[in-house]
């Protein structure tokens, strides 16, 4: 009676076990895109109150944009019609002229199409995950694009701390339960 006992709890754990795994990725992978989405639309906004300050401010367009995304906590780069960086918020101006061609980006293919382009990439200059936002504008003239980016890092430490923390759980719960059968 005892083994069938204990091949009964064993055949349990394994059920929670594996059955905790899929909603448990699918819930991960929901927080991820529900959290991308947010930013998005925050990014989204930014880009229409950044053209409004630039409207209003008597800055130059390289301060202007420094200033508006260190307020914001965002990063803000300047694109002409050819794709070559005009200001970079992050970057000090001298190493803006070394910057490669962003016309190939993805962000800016697509807002290029539809006015606006979203994509999560890495960025190469920065060498880190971020969200990218660009809109495609006429003003001031000789900027055509203006990507806002915020970096998935806290979000994507957040997601990573959640599924170690999930295993390390069901570990010590399949190690518990698997320490009643001896």
């Amino acid at each position: 009676m005892n083994r069938i006992q204990n091949k009964l709890l064993l055949g349990f754990i394994i059920v929670i076990v594996v059955g905790l795994i899929p909603p448990t990725v699918y819930l991960n992978n929901a927080a991820l895109k529900q959290s991308t989405s947010e930013i998005s639309d925050k990014l989204k906004s930014h880009t229409n109150s950044f053209l409004l300050y630039l409207q209003e401010s008597s800055d130059d367009l390289n301060t202007a944009t420094v200033k508006y995304a260190e307020a914001a906590g965002i990063r803000i780069t300047l694109i002409d019609k050819r794709g070559i960086v005009l200001g970079e918020s992050s970057l000090p101006p001298e190493q803006v002229a070394g910057m490669e061609n962003h016309i190939n980006r993805p962000e800016i293919l697509q807002a290029g199409k539809e006015g606006i382009g979203i994509a999560s990439r890495f960025s190469t200059t920065l060498k880190q995950q971020y969200i990218y936002v660009a809109r495609k504008i006429d003003f001031p003239p000789q900027v055509q694009y203006i990507p806002t980016a915020q970096s998935l890092e806290e979000v994507n430490a957040l997601a990573n701390a959640f599924r170690r923390n999930f295993f390390i759980t069901l570990t010590m719960f399949a190690w518990l339960m698997t320490g009643m059968l001896f």
